[in-house]
């Protein structure tokens, strides 16, 4: 498992100009007055006579109204992250690379810094990929989640993710990514899980805690399993060797503090009070962005 895709750097290295446009209306509110005299009186009296071309005051307000709820309730346009999608769909759609850095990545011709986190570009999507808005954190500021949804054998409901994006002010920064190998999963709150291989006989397991003040995940606990040479590397085989580490912040482990099936109940037990996806997550509905 690539490890080294994670940061805890408070530096937004990705920047993104957003522009709202409002449309103004110009209203003629300009009345014609017609005067008329009798023979008989010396007082004159006025008449308001309204052209039917002109648009009166409540027409206009009703007329407002509808077109700023039109605009407010337009996906597209009250999306902070249309640019950041656009950019990553046409990356998609003619890739030069593995990863894709975001919109503004610029490193001078050099490697990304150490730590950098990146999405997919290959391996994950066949010829589309879909993301919905959420407020990961609770701040109030909703998180871009690139994944889907999907039920396993025992009807259970997981939010796999490919990518979680969010914004610090103008700016894009992404927090997590998963891949076809590295199976990453949200669970609600400020929790994920992940299941993902560090070489071609070692899993590992993981649980992560979403970090509010730096954006981006912290290692809680992880489980490797060592699977004998020919195993069929499904499940907890007894014959398998089993470590488990805990967080010490960031990406960075403890030695490994339990072997055998007390590494197996402690990660289980650690990853059972990260909780389960909350009802709210379920079906909820998923934006399709084709690329090809």
């Amino acid at each position: 498992m690539k490890r080294t895709i994670y940061t805890k750097a408070a530096s937004a290295i990705l920047c993104m100009a957003m522009a709202v446009s409002f449309a103004a209306c110009n209203i003629d509110l300009n009345v014609g007055y017609t005067v008329s005299t009798t023979e008989n009186s010396t007082q004159e009296t006025s008449e308001t006579e309204v052209p039917a071309t002109t648009t009166t005051t409540a027409e206009a307000t009703e007329a407002s109204t509808e077109d700023t709820t039109e605009a407010s309730s337009d996906p597209v346009s009250s999306n902070p992250y249309e640019r950041f999608i656009e950019d990553y769909k046409k990356a998609l759609s003619k890739p030069n690379d593995t990863w894709y850095y975001g919109p503004d990545a610029d490193f001078g011709g050099e490697h990304p810094p150490e730590g950098t986190v990146a999405l997919p570009l290959s391996n994950v999507y066949k010829d589309s990929f879909s993301y919905m808005l959420y407020d990961v954190d609770g701040d109030g500021i909703q998180e871009l989640i690139i994944g889907e949804q999907w039920e396993d054998g025992e009807n259970y409901v997981h939010i796999r993710v490919f990518g979680l994006v969010t914004m610090i002010g103008d700016d894009y920064r992404i927090s997590a990514a998963g891949w076809d190998r590295y199976d990453l999963e949200y669970r609600g709150g400020n929790h994920f899980y992940a299941q993902g291989w560090q070489s071609g006989s070692v899993e590992v397991l993981s649980v992560y805690e979403y970090n509010v003040e730096y954006k981006c995940l912290d290692l809680v606990c992880e489980m490797e399993i060592h699977f004998k040479a020919g195993s069929d590397q499904v499940g907890l085989p007894d014959d398998a060797e089993y470590l488990y580490f805990e967080g010490k912040g960031g990406m960075e482990r403890t030695d490994a503090l339990a072997t055998g099936k007390e590494a197996q109940d402690k990660f289980f037990a650690a990853k059972k009070t990260a909780g389960e996806l909350p009802s709210d997550l379920i079906d909820r509905e998923w934006t399709k962005v084709a690329f090809k």
